[in-house]
């Protein structure tokens, strides 16, 4: 990713932390697009491979324990989890207080 990329992914991740709905946001968005790259390049190794951020990302895998980019059996789901700092487990539970508006 650029630099300015990276460095708007950073302060929406700072913004997303002080939030707790805004955890819907990081799964919503986030997590489904990190899990639908990291298969892609599973899948297709070679089309990525001199991407520019292809070292970036296969680093950030390694440095937080997953499969390494190109992996068959690599469960991407729980990587991208591993990636994004466990967001699923940062939401808060909503419930039906019965009131209605």
């Amino acid at each position: 990713m650029s630099g300015n990329d990276s460095a708007r992914y950073r302060d929406a991740r700072a913004r997303i932390n002080d939030t707790a709905h805004a955890q819907y946001l990081m799964n919503g968005l986030y997590l489904p697009a990190l899990v639908s790259v990291l298969k892609a390049v599973d899948d297709d190794i070679d089309a990525y491979h001199d991407s520019r951020w292809f070292a970036s990302l296969n680093n950030r895998l390694e440095a937080v324990g997953c499969a390494k980019l190109g992996s068959e059996n690599a469960d991407r789901l729980v990587d991208a989890q591993r990636v994004l700092e466990a967001p699923v487990f940062k939401m808060p539970l909503f419930h039906d207080t019965g009131e209605q508006d």
